[in-house]
């Protein structure tokens, strides 16, 4: 199984991301992806709710 070669951007992306983020340790990296990811998921699971909740209305309007 052979493995995609990664382009010279992502590999500087990478080396920025390790330097920015001091990263020494799984903890660094889990710390520096909710930091980057945290505003991104918290928006994701925000509409979800919102769609949950509108579809519950939907349902209830649509049986009365």
């Amino acid at each position: 199984m052979s493995r995609n070669k990664m382009s010279p951007e992502k590999k500087a992306a990478i080396a920025n991301f390790i330097e920015m983020y001091d990263i020494k340790s799984v903890s660094d990296i889990q710390e520096a992806l909710k930091d980057l990811l945290g505003g991104t998921i918290q928006g994701v699971h925000s509409k979800f709710l919102i769609m949950s909740l509108h579809i519950k209305c939907v349902d209830k309007m649509m049986f009365y």
